[in-house]
C-alpha cells in the first residue's frame, strides 16, 4: 500500500518538458532515425520481405515519404494537440502522453502503409502489430530523450546559479555556536555567515563584520557543528568545509571535480562525493528551507 501511495505522489509530481526549440529538434532527430533505421535494417518487412534487402530507387522514395509522415504526425502531436490535451504536466500526464503518442504514429503509419500498398494488408491484427513494431522502435529516441533530458538536468543543477529563498524573519536568524568546554559562546546573525572551515581541533568561522570578510577562531570540531543542525541552511559539503547556502552563488564542475562559489568568497569551496546528492536535494528544495 505504502509502495502504491509513493507511486502514486512520484505520478503527481511535476515533469520536465522540452522547450519548443528542442521539441523542433527531437522531431527531425526522430524522422531521421526512423528513415535510416528503415532504410538499412528493413525490419518488419518494409522492403516486401526481399531476400537481397537492395535499396531500390521505389524503396528509398517510400522510406523518405514515410520519414515526412513520420515527421508531420510528431509535429502535428506536439505543437497542436499537446498543448490543448496537457496543461499542466506531471509525470503521469506524460506517460499517458507517450502511450497516446505510441498509438498516435502508429496509427497514421499503417494507414500511410496500407495507403502505399493499395491497403493489402489493412486488418486488425496487422494494426496490432505495427503498435507492436513502433512501440518497439520507439525504444531507442525515448531512451535517447530521457538521457538527454537527465543530462540537461545536471547541467542545470551544475551551472546555474542558486540563489537560496529567505523566509520571512530569516534574516535575523541567530546562530548560537557553543564550544566544547560549554562555557564558550559565540552568536552570529545566519546571514552574516559565510563558511565554517576545520583547523585541527577548532573551527574557523569566516562571516561578515563591517560588509568585510573575518573569520574567527573557535574551539569546536566541524563535526560537531554538523550534528547540532542549528538551521537548514548549513551544509557540510567536504571534511573540511560546512557552507551556509544562503550565500551560495554557483554550483560548477561535475561528480568528479565539484566546487562551489559563495557571495563575498574569492575562491572556490570544494564539495566531496559523498556529500554532492544532499547539496543538490537541498538547493533543488531551496524555497521549502526554513
Amino acid at each position: 500500500m505504502n509502495d502504491w501511495a509513493k507511486l502514486k505522489d512520484i505520478l503527481k509530481e511535476e515533469s520536465t518538458l522540452l522547450s519548443r526549440k528542442e521539441k523542433i529538434y527531437f522531431v527531425i532527430l526522430v524522422g531521421c532515425f526512423v528513415f535510416l533505421f528503415l532504410l538499412f535494417f528493413q525490419p518488419f518487412g518494409v522492403n516486401n520481405y526481399n531476400s537481397k534487402e537492395t535499396i531500390t530507387l521505389e524503396f528509398l522514395l517510400a522510406m523518405l515519404l514515410m520519414w515526412m509522415v513520420v515527421s508531420l504526425l510528431l509535429a502535428f502531436n506536439e505543437f497542436l494537440i499537446f498543448p490543448m490535451v496537457v496543461k499542466q504536466p506531471t509525470r503521469g500526464k506524460m506517460l499517458s502522453w507517450i502511450i497516446w503518442s505510441m498509438l498516435w504514429l502508429g496509427s497514421g503509419v499503417f494507414l500511410f502503409y496500407n495507403y502505399l500498398g493499395a491497403w493489402h494488408d489493412f486488418r486488425l491484427s496487422s494494426y496490432f502489430e505495427f503498435l507492436a513494431n513502433i512501440g518497439a522502435l520507439s525504444l531507442f529516441p525515448l531512451g535517447g530523450l530521457f538521457l538527454y533530458l537527465k543530462i540537461r538536468e545536471l547541467r542545470k543543477a551544475l551551472e546555474l546559479d542558486h540563489p537560496y529563498t529567505y523566509r520571512a524573519g530569516e534574516d535575523e536568524f541567530l546562530l548560537v555556536f557553543t564550544a566544547e568546554n560549554q562555557k564558550d559562546h559565540f552568536t552570529l546573525p545566519l546571514k552574516l555567515l559565510l563558511f565554517i572551515e576545520s583547523d585541527d581541533n577548532y573551527v574557523s568561522i569566516h562571516h561578515l563584520q563591517d560588509a568585510r570578510v573575518t573569520k574567527t577562531l573557535f574551539r569546536k570540531s566541524l563535526k560537531s557543528i554538523q550534528e547540532e543542525a542549528l538551521h537548514p541552511a548549513l551544509l557540510r559539503c567536504h571534511r573540511s568545509y560546512l557552507i551556509n547556502l544562503t550565500h551560495l552563488q554557483q554550483i560548477h564542475g561535475n561528480r568528479n571535480k565539484l566546487k562551489v562559489f559563495l557571495n563575498h568568497v574569492k575562491d572556490p569551496i570544494p564539495v566531496s562525493r559523498q556529500y554532492m546528492d544532499s547539496l543538490f536535494a537541498l538547493v533543488s528544495q531551496s524555497s521549502q528551507i526554513g
